[in-house]
């Protein structure tokens, strides 16, 4: 077996084995200063990222940076294999595999190996189990960290993270603080603008990545991979519970922050007072042009910030746009995806049935020639049909080809044997199922539904255009007729502010939802559950 981890799938062919497990890193290239003959030595540390195998060791020298970081004791071999596979990076058939590359990167300094001495091990996989710990050496630590500068999200994309809206919000209420205070700091103010830029770019980061993962996803072909169904039906939901509700409570604040900041001036006065703060001198420039140029950099922070929560101008899309177009096409694949891995379960479910059923016809066999029988008629394992006929003179053609033997000394081979679409009268057609009480119960279900469908429409067409939170108390049937055409109605794509539109699921009636002025939110409280969304006003009229 192969001792080359695996991400899905089976082996890739062609893997070594044994002692070519791991190879020699590829030779860095020397160089040799002008004024000494010292040639420089390659840095063993970095070997794992020029190695043919980087895609092997980068995810366990990521998996001992973790426990680094979350002050975790050194772990053990066992230990390093199920982080691995908990994040679905990688998977070793075995234990002792998976410790030939923590050896490798031992030998590179990138590990180091602590064995508790004097032990005798009961067992290889007690070794393997807690006898030897892997822990990051501190050059690795910072080989480490400076690779997280340029890949801080990892190799998990999809997370959006409600608290850098928060973050966002703090920086913008810091820079309406200064506007407050008498002498202000300039040092705080460009603090400020610094963190703001970084917090609307790990927005933009997250959103972008988020979106990214959801187009990957709808764009695969093929079966559904549970793994990334599992994956992405969290990132929507960690959304729609979690950054929505976020965005929800930091939208307005953060606007109203903003017209605060670019009244009257103050914005000018802000970003003056952040490019006046002491900072590296370039030479190049004046210290007039110096300034001027921190005044355009932070100026762009601040069209970010403005672009994200206000909006671009006419004519051009939000993201928060983009995003809600994004979501609802992800919504439809997550029950289509849902659909197919159900099948799929319920496909291997029958076969596992079917198996069980064959081994309980082996079970009750009296002789293993019985079960030979068995499986040879369950699984077809018969010869040629026309090997079994009798031939006319056995004698004379036993142990010669049919291509030797005479015509007239062949089997007479049936017509059905030779034509694959005739053959012997089968007899009478089994009868065909009567379904007439199913049709029956469905019309009568179909009427039922009509007629409660009716009833609603007559219920809430006569209240007129309504606000929710002034609807009278519903029932059951209402309550849940009015989520339908809620959701239907929400999922238009209408422009911010614009009422939206949408038709029943029986097709009956027409709903439209006009925005609250203020966005604010109700609760509709009932005795068979409770809705809580934006207070639209509700109108519905037949279709």
């Amino acid at each position: 077996m192969s001792t080359t981890p695996y991400r899905a799938g089976p082996e890739p062919p062609g893997t070594p084995a044994g002692e070519a497990l791991v190879e020699e890193p590829a030779a860095l290239p020397s160089a040799q200063s002008l004024g000494a003959a010292r040639v420089a030595e390659p840095i063993p540390q970095v070997s794992f990222l020029v190695s043919s195998r980087t895609e092997i060791y980068q995810p366990i020298v990521r998996v001992l940076f973790e426990a680094r970081q979350a002050s975790r004791m050194a772990l053990t071999t066992s230990e390093v294999a199920a982080e691995l596979a908990r994040y679905e990076e990688l998977r070793f058939h075995a234990a002792e595999h998976l410790d030939a590359y923590l050896r490798q990167l031992h030998t590179w300094r990138v590990v180091e190996r602590n064995e508790q001495r004097g032990v005798d091990y009961a067992s290889l996989e007690e070794y393997y189990r807690g006898r030897v710990t892997w822990d990051l050496t501190d050059a690795a630590v910072q080989v480490s960290r400076f690779l997280e500068t340029f890949t801080p999200d990892g190799d998990r994309p999809g997370s959006l993270g409600p608290e850098r809206l928060r973050h966002v919000h703090g920086e913008l209420a810091a820079l309406a603080e200064l506007l407050d205070d008498p002498a202000p700091a300039a040092g705080r103010a460009l603090q400020a603008f610094t963190n703001l830029g970084a917090a609307v770019d790990a927005l933009r980061a997250g959103v972008m990545a988020f979106m990214a993962t959801l187009q990957a996803a709808r764009s695969a072909g093929g079966a559904v991979d549970e793994a990334l169904f599992v994956a992405y039906r969290n990132g929507v939901t960690e959304h729609l519970e979690d950054f929505r509700a976020a965005r929800r409570r930091y939208s307005q604040p953060i606007v109203a922050l903003i017209e605060r900041l670019e009244a009257a001036g103050a914005l000018d006065r802000l970003v003056a007072l952040a490019a006046s703060a002491e900072g590296a001198y370039d030479f190049r420039r004046s210290e007039r042009e110096t300034r001027a140029v921190r005044e355009r950099d932070l100026r762009l922070v601040w069209r970010g910030v403005r672009e994200w929560f206000v909006g671009a101008g006419a004519g051009r899309e939000s993201p928060w746009q983009r995003l809600a177009e994004e979501l609802r096409g992800a919504i439809g694949w997550i029950a289509q995806s849902y659909r197919r891995l159900t099948e799929q379960a319920q496909s291997r479910v029958d076969v596992v049935a079917e198996f069980v059923a064959l081994a309980h016809l082996f079970d009750r066999q009296p002789s293993d020639a019985d079960c030979h029988a068995v499986a040879t008629g369950a699984f077809g394992l018969f010869g040629a049909r026309h090997v079994a006929l009798r031939e006319h003179e056995p004698e004379l053609t036993s142990g010669r080809s049919w291509l030797e033997v005479p015509d007239e000394l062949l089997p007479d081979v049936p017509l059905h044997l030779r034509s694959p679409d005739k053959g012997a009268p089968r007899g009478r057609s089994a009868a065909l199922p009567d379904a007439t009480a199913a049709r029956e119960r469905a019309a009568a279900e179909r009427a039922e539904q009509r007629e409660r469908s009716r009833r609603l429409l007559e219920r809430f067409a006569t209240l007129g255009a309504t606000p929710l939170s002034e609807l009278p108390p519903l029932d059951a049937d209402e309550l849940r007729a009015l989520r339908e055409w809620l959701s239907a109605a929400i999922g238009d794509p209408a422009p911010a502010g614009r009422p939206r539109r949408g038709r029943s699921p029986d097709g009956l009636a027409i709903v439209t939802l006009t925005p609250h002025p203020a966005g604010a939110r109700t609760t509709i409280r009932t005795a068979h559950g409770t809705l809580e969304t934006e207070d639209f006003t509700f109108a519905v009229s037949g279709a």
